[in-house]
């Protein structure tokens, strides 16, 4: 979904300073009431009501680093269940992961994962 322009945030926000209901202004302006009271309450605390950048999401707990590592122990253990990668990983690295992510990390690197059971 796409914010609203600055210039719509500029308009309600001056319509609501010019002293027009917010009933009103939703109304005429077809914008919710919780967007009016983010806009204001962001335009209190920075000044302003421009729509905030995009924060790219969390950062990956298995790096472009660790790849070279990834691959290792996937070559080492080729018929090991996602599960039990994210049990060897855990115990030879780090922060502790799930099975997803070793998963999303072997995905990314193309690795395959037939196993011979």
């Amino acid at each position: 979904m796409k914010a609203y322009s600055i210039d719509l945030r500029d308009r309600v926000l001056a319509a609501l300073d010019r002293g027009m209901p917010r009933t009103e202004v939703v109304t005429t302006f077809q914008v919710s009431l919780a967007s009016l009271k983010r806009w204001l309450a962001a335009r209190r605390d920075t000044g302003d009501a421009a729509p905030r950048s995009p924060s790219g999401g969390f950062e990956p707990t298995i790096t472009p680093a660790h790849d070279e590592a990834v691959q290792a122990q996937v070559a080492a253990f080729p018929d090991a269940t996602l599960d039990a990668h994210a049990v060897r990983w855990n115990a030879a690295h780090g922060p502790a992961i799930s099975q997803w992510t070793i998963g999303r990390a072997i995905r990314r690197l193309g690795l395959p994962r037939k196993k011979s059971r």
